[in-house]
Order: structure tokens, then C-alpha cells, then sequence
């Protein structure tokens, strides 16, 4: 009897699964008609998923309630149709074709991407237009890889393409500075090479960047682009009405370490001797030698004998020569002068 009964559940439980599923089947083809192979279909966010046979042909058992299949394959746009009351679905997939008609500056013309066959990369006036910034290598700084820009300290930025590097360095120079500019990019701005400094170039005026970076460049400029080619173009006027653009920036600025709690003159001096008995360790063999005559508890010989300062009658000067204080410090302490650092950094 108790067979019999679990028998019972067990076909009841296949009979409610095979009920909660439902299969769909269809093809999938290109857009000139063409069975495509190893699409991906899936039921929208689920595991549950197959791919297409050679003929471009799929099944798919999917669960009671899914609402959508998803349809992906490199270099289609992905696909979403709603399931329904469907039990055939048949898709045509479009090519994803992204940025293939894209103009590029090759040095001596340009040329569609699609039809680009050396390594170029591009940098357009759109990606510019959201960069605020009065030097035109900042643009270039981390967009684009395989380029090494440097940073600098001055106010107009980088003004030299020594401080930039394409693919790592090629040649190898006995200085610093040889080696910079050995392994320089070439620039070209406009159709002609660039000698001057770049932070002239106003970055408002540039219209794309053109990387090349593989020595098909050389064929066009020569040894001198064995390092890369930078080609900078700058916009041009357009026919129609004037048009005026405005642009804007806003930026904050706040003081860091506004919490930082700075030390009294007491407490600097305390620091001071930790620091020393920690390190020197004179105290170990000479009791009292990095405190005051006062807290050193030993007699006043002794303790001003311990670097030989027997004869020196300003104890202060003494005690402070130990914790290494400048002469101006020990001037200020004995005066009784003291410094609020806070108040002056902020």
C-alpha cells in the first residue's frame, strides 16, 4: 500500500511539472534571410535558455509564467519579443554595427573606420565638450590606451610631447631628458608638424584627435613617426546662421584636515622626547638625559655632565640641544613664545 501511494505522488508531481511548462519552438535568421546558428535564447531574467542548431532551429521548454525571450549573438543587436499565447516565435536579427562610419585623419586624407586597415583611435569634439580643462594633453590623459601622458606641476600644463608616450619606449638615451625626447610622439596639427608648445593650442578649437600607433604611420611621415603620430584637427567654420556657445564650469573648494588636532608647545616637546628615548635611547645608561634639569632626578653634575656641558650655565639651552632644537626654538621657548598653528593653517 505504501508503494502504491508513493507511486501516486510521484506521478502527480510529473504530471503538475510537465503541466507548469510549455514548449516554444521557431528559427532564427539574419537579415538577408540566412539561418544563423548559436543564438543565445533565453527566458528574460531566468537561467532557462538554448541555443540555436545549424539551421538556425531552437526548443525551448519555458516555465508558467515567463513573459519575454531575449535572442543575443556577437555582433546582432539583442532581441526581446514578448511570449504570450506563442508557441512559435521566429526572430530576424539586425547587424549591431557601432561607430564604422566614423571619419578618421590618416595623414594624408581620411578614411571611413570600416575601412581602416592600421591602429587608430579617435578621440571626437563630443568627448571634448565635457572635458573643463585649459590644456589640450589633459584630454588625452587616460582616454586613450596605449598612450602615457605625465603629469605637471605648472599652471599651463604639459607643454611638450616629451612628456608623452605611445606603446612604451623604442629608443634608449644616456639621460633622463635625451630619453624623453627620443622616445617623443610626433605632432601634427592640421596637416603640419607641430614644433611648439602645446599648451598654446587651445583646446576649445579642437575639433578630434587622431592616434596612430603602429608603423604603418612611418609610410606617411617617416622615421620621425616611429615614436607614433599625434594628428590634432581643429573645427572649422560651417555654412549657416552664427550660432554662440557658452560654456561654464562651477567647483568647490574645502580646507582638508579641518579636525586635525594640533600640539601645544608642551606636548610637541613630550613628542619629542618619546621620539628620542625610542631611538637613541640615552636614558638607558644616563637616567634623566632627555628630560629637564628639574624632572631628571639625578644632581645638577651629573646631569649636565652627560654630554659634557659641565661648564654651561643656560639649563634650558642644554636640555633642549638634546631633543635637537634649532637655536631659533630654543630663543622662542626660553621667551616664552609660542605658535598657533591652527589659527595660521586655517
Amino acid at each position: 500500500m505504501q508503494k502504491l501511494l508513493l507511486l501516486l505522488m510521484v506521478f502527480i508531481v510529473t504530471i503538475s511539472s510537465t503541466m507548469a511548462q510549455k514548449a516554444v519552438t521557431g528559427n532564427v535568421t539574419a537579415d538577408d534571410g540566412s539561418p544563423l546558428p548559436g543564438v543565445t535564447v533565453v527566458v528574460k531574467g531566468t537561467t532557462t535558455g538554448t541555443v540555436t542548431d545549424v539551421d538556425g532551429v531552437y526548443s525551448l521548454s519555458i516555465p508558467d509564467g515567463a513573459k519575454t525571450l531575449q535572442f543575443s549573438f556577437i555582433g546582432m543587436k539583442t532581441n526581446e519579443v514578448e511570449i504570450g499565447d506563442q508557441s512559435t516565435i521566429s526572430v530576424t536579427m539586425e547587424p549591431d554595427v557601432i561607430g564604422l562610419e566614423e571619419v578618421i585623419a590618416i595623414g594624408y586624407g581620411t578614411v571611413k573606420k570600416k575601412d581602416l586597415t592600421g591602429a587608430v583611435t579617435q578621440i571626437n569634439a563630443e568627448k571634448l565638450e565635457t572635458e573643463s580643462t585649459a590644456n589640450m594633453t589633459d584630454v588625452l590623459r587616460g582616454s586613450v590606451a596605449g598612450l602615457n601622458v605625465n603629469f605637471s606641476n605648472s599652471a599651463k600644463g604639459l607643454s611638450s610631447a616629451s612628456d608623452m608616450l605611445i606603446r612604451g619606449e623604442t629608443s634608449v638615451r644616456t639621460s633622463a631628458s635625451a630619453q624623453s625626447s627620443a622616445n617623443a610622439p610626433l605632432i601634427v596639427l592640421d596637416g603640419m608638424i607641430y614644433y611648439g608648445d602645446l599648451s598654446d593650442i587651445n583646446s576649445n578649437d579642437i575639433q578630434a584627435f587622431d592616434i596612430l600607433k603602429d608603423a604603418s604611420s612611418a609610410a606617411i611621415y617617416g622615421s620621425r613617426a616611429a615614436n607614433g603620430v599625434i594628428i590634432i584637427t581643429t573645427k572649422k567654420g560651417k555654412r549657416g546662421k552664427p550660432m554662440i556657445n557658452l560654456s561654464a564650469s562651477v567647483g568647490a573648494a574645502t580646507i582638508a584636515h579641518t579636525a586635525l588636532d594640533w600640539m601645544t608647545g608642551p606636548q610637541f616637546i613630550d613628542w619629542r622626547i618619546a621620539g628620542f628615548e625610542a631611538n637613541e635611547r640615552h636614558q638607558v645608561k644616563k637616567p634623566g638625559y632627555y628630560d629637564s634639569f628639574e624632572n631628571s632626578g639625578v644632581d645638577l653634575d651629573t646631569w649636565k655632565n652627560y654630554d659634557g656641558s659641565g661648564a654651561a650655565s643656560d639649563l634650558d639651552q642644554i636640555w633642549l640641544q638634546r631633543l635637537g632644537f634649532s637655536p631659533l626654538e630654543i630663543t622662542n621657548y626660553e621667551n616664552g613664545y609660542s605658535e598657533d598653528w591652527k589659527d595660521i593653517m586655517y
